[in-house]
């Protein structure tokens, strides 16, 4: 996520994510860079919520 997150243009970021999930799979790489801040978005809420379920009783989470 920490990569995805990154302020360096999408051709830094694509040439790391590449040497990590290897250049076969490319095609991969492009869609992550093409939906990164909605993919970083999601990603944020999802961590929030499962930090705040940790902390927090589901019947507190769910109150209105």
């Amino acid at each position: 996520m920490a990569i995805l997150q990154s302020k360096r243009p999408d051709d830094d970021i694509s040439a790391e994510l590449a040497e990590l999930l290897g250049f076969e799979d490319i095609d991969l790489v492009m869609e992550l860079i093409h939906n990164r801040s909605q993919i970083v978005e999601q990603l944020a809420v999802r961590l929030s919520f499962s930090v705040n379920f940790y902390y927090y009783p589901l019947h507190v989470l769910t109150q209105k």
